[in-house]
């Protein structure tokens, strides 16, 4: 599991990657020789550059030749200062490499990759390029040993080929190993080809011939005969077809496929090739100095790039994704909207663009879209680990937690499931009720090197919600004993704590924590309502009196906090501290900005501390039909047992108390 997945909506500007982020774009930059172009003298670090010698471009087009000068003047430029980053020259040679193979340039190509494998090991599509050019050159061995380093890539590292992209490789090496004469070699990977895409045609005929090698020709037929199922026109593979049937004595079956034979190879998706061969249009070249401009922080230059792309070729659902990419990382949401929308238009089987416009989507609020896009990855790459982690995010924070489960159960079944998934599954888990499991996987966290304070938070509410208090406790003074704690973990810590003791019904204790938290933050809205409700529930009336209207003052616009206040001044047990027309006017103020229940029993409550007992019937027996008919059944008795007192000309005194029983019995 990447350990890049760490916090849910995160946007990728890449493409999809077996378990991991993968780059969808080769940031490879595209600067070409137009003469002889020999490495400067280089600085200590940077090793002993091949020189490339410049073909001739006088035959070509005046604009490709263009780009070929300029590119040209680009690179000497990175060449000429001695603290140039060795990985964007090794782009640039890379890109070179790219650009020369897209004109079948094949000396100068080979010299570029090789450079920029010497800048840059890591660089596996240079690799992989100089591997398929020495296989088409003849040079077996040598290209078998660069596609297995290729193929031994990880395949959790940000930067590692795709799944589609290994594919390729492990296709690409099983033939170089068949040339070589190699089967046992070649089965192995056309295998391994097989086990990360179930249907490739390629691969299935690739492990035909290896089979057929080895003498083994009724497996081969039935491998030929698959990758025929599932690429019809793959016509070359009659021949073998038909020479294991002979094989096998089956003579007619083996004439009618010699009669149908063709020249046409089983085909595989080759995006790295592609890549090259689109280079040659003029769009490609567009995209790969685009990519360079958004590597070196250009983004506007970028985004100029990816623009004349497009107007070469306007179906480039490489160039949508690329101005997608870079207006979203300016925060143009909807631009990357339109430009995402687009490429899937055109390319509707891209994970990665399914995956980003969902991760944009959730941005904008709109989680319904957003999740319909991460399902949609999901079926291209069930593998995506990233789109079914923000699926399961979103479903959870919409309250759908049954839904998100099996998605986290299946992202904690990968062997080193990420702390961060732990932790959302832990959360889900509390909010089903499956306690014990959810304190298991954050008992695990807070014992690693990840977000312990908040994994320890969450301990402390999953023990509380178990009656663990003391075990709960123990969690919380852990985490405020923690240095470098920061203020918002702080404040949740004290928080946490404070509601703890306020559950034990310790309200002392717990108007002291609440002060804590509040020195912490002291705008904190649920740290002042909680410390003037301890204070109610251990009748300190005086003291609560005069923290409600301070927190009043100090966050005017908290309509629970005004609220509070409301239903102290009708209720207080406390006569001097009662002021029924003040809660009547803040009660009916708050009625008009959000028309609710309860604050509509305040007003009831503050016309019957004023004595206006009938006018308090009145509006009680309206606000019990009001309830009935919106079905609240949890406030109904609470109502009709206040109808009750104003009936019996009796004031609401202290509703935050145990409730009174009914003196009467409820009526309608």
């Amino acid at each position: 599991m990447s350990s890049k997945v760490i916090t849910p909506f995160t946007p990728c500007t890449s493409g999809h990657h077996s378990r991991g982020w993968a780059k969808a774009w080769a940031a490879h930059l595209v600067l070409l020789g137009c003469w002889m172009l020999v490495a400067c003298p280089a600085a200590a670090q940077r090793p002993e550059l091949l020189p490339i010698e410049e073909p001739t471009i006088d035959g070509m087009d005046t604009s490709v030749q263009e780009q070929l000068r300029g590119a040209w003047t680009e690179l000497r430029q990175m060449l000429a200062d001695p603290s140039q980053d060795l990985e964007l020259l090794a782009e640039a040679y890379s890109g070179i490499g790219q650009i020369y193979l897209a004109y079948d340039l094949v000396t100068p190509a080979a010299a570029a990759l090789q450079n920029a494998l010497r800048l840059s090991p890591q660089d596996w599509r240079s690799r992989y390029l100089l591997g398929s050019l020495q296989q088409n050159e003849g040079r077996l061995q040598k290209a078998a040993d660069l596609l297995a380093e290729v193929v031994a890539e990880d395949q959790v590292a940000e930067s590692g080929p795709s799944t589609v992209e290994r594919v390729a490789a492990w296709i690409r090496l099983g033939n170089v190993r068949l040339d070589l004469d190699d089967p046992e070699a070649a089965a192995a990977a056309f295998t391994a080809a097989l086990e990360l895409d179930t249907a490739s045609p390629a691969a299935y005929a690739g492990l035909g011939k290896s089979i057929a090698r080895r003498g083994d020709a009724a497996s081969a037929v039935q491998h030929f005969e698959r990758a025929l199922e599932l690429q019809p026109e793959a016509t070359a593979l009659r021949y073998p077809l038909a020479i294991a049937l002979r094989e096998l004595g089956q003579i007619d079956a083996a004439r009618r496929q010699l009669a149908a034979r063709g020249n046409v190879e089983a085909a595989f998706p080759d995006p790295v090739a592609q890549a090259v061969l689109s280079l040659a249009s003029g769009s490609g070249v567009h995209l790969m100095f685009g990519n360079r401009a958004l590597r070196q922080g250009k983004v506007e230059l970028a985004i100029e790039r990816y623009q004349r792309a497009l107007e070469i070729n306007p179906r480039s659902p490489e160039a949508h994704r690329a101005l997608a990419a870079a207006h979203q990382r300016l925060g143009r949401r909807e631009q990357a909207i339109e430009h995402y929308s687009s490429a899937l238009a055109l390319a509707p089987d891209n994970p990665a663009s399914h995956y980003n416009l969902g991760t944009i989507l959730v941005e904008q609020g709109d989680d319904e879209q957003a999740m319909r896009h991460f399902q949609a990855a999901l079926r291209l790459a069930p593998d995506y680990d990233n789109a079914r982690f923000n699926l399961a995010a979103v479903l959870a924070r919409n309250g759908r937690y049954d839904e998100a489960l099996p998605h986290y159960e299946l992202l904690l079944s990968r062997e080193g499931s990420d702390h961060a998934i732990r932790f959302y599954a832990a959360h889900t888990l509390q909010n089903l009720g499956k306690h014990d499991r959810a304190n298991a996987l954050l008992r695990q966290l807070v014992q690693e090197d990840g977000d312990r304070a908040r994994a320890r938070l969450a301990l402390a509410r999953g023990l509380l919600a178990t009656d663990g208090a003391d075990a709960a406790r123990q969690q919380l003074d852990l985490l405020l004993e923690t240095p470098g704690l920061s203020s918002e973990q702080r404040l949740a810590g004290h928080l946490e704590l404070a509601r703890l003791e306020a559950q034990e019904g310790r309200w002392d204790d717990a108007v002291r924590s609440f002060d804590q938290a509040l020195e912490v933050d002291d705008g904190n809205p649920s740290a002042h309502f909680g410390r003037a409700m301890a204070l109610l529930l251990a009748e300190r009336y005086g003291d609560a009196s005069r923290a409600l209207e301070a927190a009043n003052r100090r966050l005017p616009e908290d309509r629970e906090l005004r609220h509070l206040l409301a239903r102290f001044l009708a209720t207080c047990p406390v006569r001097d501290l009662r002021h029924g027309q003040r809660a009547l006017e803040m009660a009916f103020d708050l009625l008009q900005l959000q028309q609710r229940l309860d604050i509509a029993r305040t007003v009831g409550m503050a016309l019957a501390e004023q004595g206006r007992f009938d006018e308090a019937v009145i509006w009680q027996q309206r606000l019990v039909a009001q309830a009935q008919q919106a079905q609240a059944v949890e406030l109904v008795p609470q109502l009709q047992q206040d109808l009750q007192r104003y009936r019996l000309g009796q004031a609401v005194v202290a509703p935050w108390l145990p409730p009174l029983q009914d003196p009467g019995g409820s009526t309608d």
